[in-house]
């Protein structure tokens, strides 16, 4: 899955992201199934409240970066 300008995105957004994630994972196991690339602009996402969250949480659900 490829998402654009996380940057810009709502908490809906990364509720949905964050929702797959546990889905795929839940499903496949360790490995997981699901690949997410997105891309962001650093200096407009550290002012995205849903962003940061979102991406703090990331370790959390066995993402790797």
């Amino acid at each position: 899955m490829v998402v654009e300008d996380l940057h810009l995105a709502d908490p809906l957004t990364f509720d949905l992201l964050a929702h797959l994630q546990r889905g795929f994972a839940a499903a496949d196991g360790a490995e997981g199934g699901l690949a997410l690339v997105g891309n962001y602009r650093e200096e407009e996402a550290v002012r995205n409240e849903a962003f940061c969250k979102w991406q703090r949480a990331l370790p959390a659900t066995g993402v790797r970066r």
